[in-house]
């Protein structure tokens, strides 16, 4: 079990890296635990990605947990928590860094409905080259609304722009 602290109302990731499993192809069923006891949320870690968990906004400050349950198999991560950034319509650019192929990298922001409201990928750079990115926008019950696909080879977009 890993713990980790949480401000109530606040955004955040957990960032999975060198999944192992043994024998491989097994899931993996995960639980947030709130400071309360009671769950948060759960889910799968599945077998073929890397993956980041996109918490629900934290109800509660205090001590969460990540409960991991590989089954029968055994399971070895490094775990990392990330303070999801919060975006101002017409503010600032905000950077990112995702440090390992799988990871995903959210970002909050207010709209109302029917507001029309540009987001851009600046600058996206890949290493290797010709690797894909996406940006996607999730309506506040979690549907997708749109996304777009940026570089690699059938999503080439000049200047490493993503808009």
């Amino acid at each position: 079990m890993v713990s980790f602290d949480g401000a109530a109302n606040g955004w955040y990731s957990l960032q999975f890296k060198a999944l192992q499993h043994s024998p491989s192809g097994q899931s993996v069923t995960y639980k947030i635990i709130k400071p309360d006891n009671s769950i948060l949320t759960s889910g799968t870690i599945g077998t073929t990605a890397v993956p980041s968990i996109h918490l629900p906004k934290l109800p509660l400050t205090g001590t969460y947990a990540l409960q991991l349950s590989p089954g029968s198999s055994t399971f070895n991560t490094n775990v990392r928590l990330e303070v999801n950034a919060i975006l101002a319509v017409g503010g600032p650019a905000v950077a990112t860094t995702q440090d390992y192929a799988g990871q995903t990298t959210r970002f909050i922001f207010d709209a109302t409905a029917n507001q029309r409201i540009a987001i851009a990928a600046l600058a996206v750079a890949f290493s290797p080259s010709g690797n894909a990115s996406f940006l996607s926008v999730y309506k506040p019950d979690g549907s997708s609304l749109g996304f777009q696909a940026c570089k690699g080879s059938k999503y080439e977009h000049t200047a490493g722009n993503c808009d």
